[in-house]
């Protein structure tokens, strides 16, 4: 990476980083492009350079959220490593519920969700495949659906936001469900491994290769 490049990067990322700061406040008033200008000391000429809207950098927002997380070197979770990331991930998403709430009923945020929800049901396929589950099969494609959706930022908003759960109850709650869910295909779930083949922790909301 060249150093426009790099400050091009570190621009972004202060733009987030301060749009997340200032949404931080649970039940607080949309932040404003002007109001993420003033206090990241960036002029509104540059945040609409890099944001044309303000959708787009509610969907960039919520990107970087739901890509934190624990990330293994060889790409390989086992269902504590699974909890762990849950945890990490579902923190952050609570410090910037405003944020989340919108993300999760924006188109965008619906295009980054159907990705992750994807590439999370990838992660499950080939060890439930490995372990001889019909995978292709009407209920063995419920089964995927049902484990991606278990980790999905809608049942974190459903389970901490709506229900009142912290976080740790309500990474309980999901990581329980889907223990219940592979032992019900004659499985022990402390002895599988997950294998993520995309770029980052279990898609980092993309599809692709690990590089």
């Amino acid at each position: 990476m060249g150093i426009r490049e790099e400050q091009v990067a570190l621009t972004r990322e202060r733009i987030v980083a301060t749009f997340l700061d200032l949404g931080s406040t649970v039940d607080a008033e949309p932040v404003t492009m002007a109001e993420v200008a003033r206090a990241s000391g960036i002029s509104p000429a540059t945040v609409y350079r890099h944001f044309p809207n303000r959708q787009e950098l509610v969907t960039a927002a919520a990107h970087r959220d739901t890509t934190l997380g624990i990330e293994r070197a060889d790409g390989r979770y086992t269902l504590d490593d699974l909890r762990d990331h849950l945890v990490a991930l579902w923190a952050r998403l609570a410090a910037n519920l405003p944020v989340t709430r919108e993300a999760a009923i924006s188109a965008a945020g619906r295009e980054l969700r159907q990705s992750r929800f994807e590439s999370i049901a990838g992660l499950f396929r080939r060890t439930l495949t490995d372990e001889g589950v019909d995978t292709g099969a009407p209920d063995g494609q419920r089964l995927l659906s049902t484990l991606a959706l278990l980790m999905s930022v809608h049942t974190f908003l459903d389970l901490h936001d709506r229900h009142g759960l912290s976080v740790d109850d309500a990474v309980d709650t999901a990581m329980w469900a889907i223990e219940q869910l592979l032992r019900g295909q004659g499985l022990d779930p402390s002895t599988l491994v997950f294998i993520d083949e995309t770029e980052g922790p279990f898609g980092s909301g993309q599809n692709g290769d690990r590089t």
